[in-house]
């Protein structure tokens, strides 16, 4: 898996920080949601901007350099501590970024979010209201 370092703050794309579990099949037809760390990894074209910063507890590493510029100090603590007790009770935590220009990343993370299958953490440019 190819992982990025930085921070994209442009105005082509949405930074966020994800928290979901991995999907079980379903019993009946063995129909199982899209990964979408996996959907990120394959629409990384390097132009689009769809890219995976940090999973798990690397998450917690970059958080302050990631998030610097944007938030003080306390907002930091405050999603470290929110990443530690996700990543506690056993979801996968993510540092994305995903395109504008992709639809199918932003309907996945849309569908994933309405239907509580992906917690959104944190949202930057607040897209997703809670």
């Amino acid at each position: 898996m190819k992982i990025r370092n930085g921070f994209v703050s442009n105005s082509s794309s949405s930074s966020f920080i994800i928290a979901f579990k991995e999907c079980v099949p379903c019993s009946h037809c063995g129909r199982k949601d899209t990964d979408i760390l996996k959907a990120i990894e394959e629409n990384d074209h390097g132009m689009e901007n769809n890219r995976i910063y940090a999973i798990g507890t690397n998450v917690l590493k970059a958080i302050g350099e990631h998030f610097y510029s944007v938030y003080s100090e306390e907002r930091i603590a405050e999603l470290k501590g929110l990443i530690e007790q996700y990543i506690k009770d056993g979801y996968t935590v993510a540092d994305i970024s995903i395109s504008y220009h992709s639809d199918i990343l932003n309907g996945l993370l849309e569908n994933g979010f309405k239907s509580g299958n992906i917690q959104i953490l944190e949202d930057v440019e607040g897209k997703f209201k809670k």
